[in-house]
């Protein structure tokens, strides 16, 4: 029950603000989307999604992601959000509350609109996080999805449901494509 709690306070409040959350990621320093420390303007970012920017803590390499809390009426409580970051092409992140074992293989199950696709997925470091594979045109099928997307996350031993708005995703991906240039 306090678990609940917690997540439900946690997406409230990104949600509401953005987020100055102190980084927890080895190798990085200070803050993930401070303001002012974006050189994207955060009015030009849609409403529900968020640009981050981890600093590491050799201040020479940057990077930048686009994050959106799920939809909390809709998803499992293990479920945290939809990530897409910098890469060519863009990479996709499906993040968790319970960490994955090192090592798992997660199917990840992607659903909205015309669009479906089972991919399968890598648990990035910390098992906090499922990267799905670099699939050449995966952010133009999200474009195409609709207003919602339904994720199912499956391993051998559970089932993470979730679904996230996509709503400002064409927008929200030109401010990362910027970002990730800079």
């Amino acid at each position: 029950m306090i678990h609940r709690f917690f997540l439900t306070f946690f997406i409230a409040c990104v949600a509401i603000d953005p987020p100055t959350v102190h980084a927890q990621v080895p190798g990085m320093d200070e803050t993930f989307g401070k303001v002012g420390s974006n050189p994207v303007h955060p009015a030009k970012i849609p409403a529900g999604w968020k640009l981050i920017h981890p600093r590491y803590a050799d201040r020479e390499r940057r990077s930048a992601a686009i994050i959106r809390a799920p939809d909390v009426l809709r998803s499992d409580l293990d479920f945290a959000g939809f990530m897409l970051r910098c890469g060519t092409p863009v990479e996709a992140v499906v993040v968790v509350v319970s960490p994955f074992p090192p090592g798992a293989r997660p199917k990840v199950r992607l659903q909205g609109g015309a669009f479906s696709s089972t991919l399968s997925g890598t648990v990035i470091s910390g098992g906090a996080g499922v990267l799905l594979p670099v699939e050449v045109g995966l952010a133009d099928n999200l474009l195409r999805a609709g207003p919602v997307l339904d994720l199912e996350i499956e391993t051998d031993k559970k089932v993470i449901k979730g679904s996230v708005n996509l709503t400002g995703l064409g927008e929200a991906l030109n401010q990362l494509d910027v970002a990730c240039r800079e």
